[in-house]
């Protein structure tokens, strides 16, 4: 063992730790610096939203919020809208049997046609 070493260091762990050597400069990672331009100009202009939203949350969570007439209110509302939907769902489905009744009739009218134009081009080639 040299001189100087700790007793568990190796080659190995000198070279794993290579990265944190001191003489290592700034100018020897040039790829990175424009990488964390970027990503500090697509960063810094959320940081103020950032911000005002925690601080925002902070104060909404130190005031504590008792409102039973409003949660009423919002399931009335809840329920106004959900037999809105209802009425249109019937509505919808009314309009679905209609089109699928005129969709049947289309079907026979269209293959009647079909009959129709076979039988024509039968007498036609067979006369």
């Amino acid at each position: 063992m040299p001189v100087g070493q700790p007793a568990g260091e190796t080659e190995i762990n000198k070279n794993r730790f290579s990265f944190f050597r001191r003489n290592d400069t700034i100018q020897d990672m040039p790829a990175a610096w424009p990488i964390a331009k970027v990503l500090f100009k697509l960063i810094a202009p959320s940081i103020p939203d950032i911000v005002s939203t925690i601080s925002t949350l902070k104060h909404q969570q130190a005031e504590p919020q008792t409102r039973e007439e409003p949660l009423q209110a919002r399931i009335a509302e809840m329920e106004q809208r959900l037999t809105q939907q209802l009425e249109l769902i019937e509505k919808l489905t009314k309009q679905i049997d209609a089109l699928q009744s005129i969709l049947w009739r289309t079907l026979l009218i269209g293959l009647a046609a079909l009959g129709l134009a076979l039988t024509g081009l039968a007498l036609i080639f067979y006369a």
